[in-house]
């Protein structure tokens, strides 16, 4: 996927499926650039009711036992991402350009419109995406922790739970950050539609003997017996 500059982004509001779990409608409002910063599409001043727009696509095969507000964090965390490396590859080019607005006008609308995606991740109650730390190739060898060799010890990770919980942390905090583990699970449990206990020890517990190692070499307490966590920075590189 090639993003631009000074293209228009989507912010997705909300997605709701249909009873045979067959097709999603996304609501969604537009961002434009107006010049010398972003203007939301169908909006004359900052003050104007943001209006939404609707679409509906067919549910894929990875989202029909997903909860739908998923898709919504999918597409936002991609383009709050790209968005981010964006400004930082743009702001690079301010000392080569130092006279005249246009760098200093895609600045302002690159930041307007993370703005956007940043406020729909508040409201939602969802962890700002750090998206620029990450295992290195040859430790998550298949890039979608199904696979992980750490230290030598290789864990084939089959428990989808599990899984998708590493990612969605690895997703979600850099390495200098804490987060508390059993909340984390009860967020992740939400998004997913998942039943059972949020406890983060039992996930890894109920998973088998090996996952509970893997949880130790991946995941440092903020003390003994603490419930604070964070990402061991000797597995991540950035991105």
């Amino acid at each position: 996927m090639i993003i631009e500059a000074l293209q228009n982004f989507k912010v997705y509001v909300k997605a709701e499926k249909n009873r045979e779990n067959t097709e999603v409608t996304i609501t969604y409002f537009g961002i434009m650039f107006n010049g010398s910063g972003a203007t939301v599409i169908g909006t004359t001043s900052d003050e104007d009711d943001i209006p939404d727009s609707t679409t509906k696509r067919p549910v894929t095969e990875e989202e029909k036992d997903e909860n739908a507000l998923n898709i919504c964090y999918h597409h936002n965390k991609q383009y709050y991402t790209y968005v981010g490396k964006l400004i930082k590859d743009t702001e690079a080019k301010k000392s080569e350009f130092p006279h005249g607005d246009k760098i200093k006008n895609q600045l302002n609308y690159l930041s307007d419109v993370k703005m956007h995606y940043y406020n729909w991740f508040n409201k939602n109650s969802i962890p700002i995406p750090v998206g620029d730390r990450q295992l290195s190739a040859e430790q998550n060898p298949r890039g979608d922790y199904s696979e992980l060799i750490l230290d030598g010890e290789y864990f084939e990770v089959r428990n989808e739970k599990v899984k998708g919980f590493i990612q969605y942390i690895f997703n979600e905090y850099d390495d200098e950050e804490y987060f508390n583990g059993t909340e984390m699970v009860k967020k992740y449990y939400a998004l997913k539609y998942f039943r059972g206990k949020t406890n983060f020890y039992r996930l890894f517990m109920d998973a088998g003997e090996q996952y509970v190692r893997l949880k130790n070499k991946l995941f440092l307490p903020k003390a003994h017996l603490s419930r604070e966590y964070r990402i061991n920075p000797i597995y991540l590189i950035s991105s």
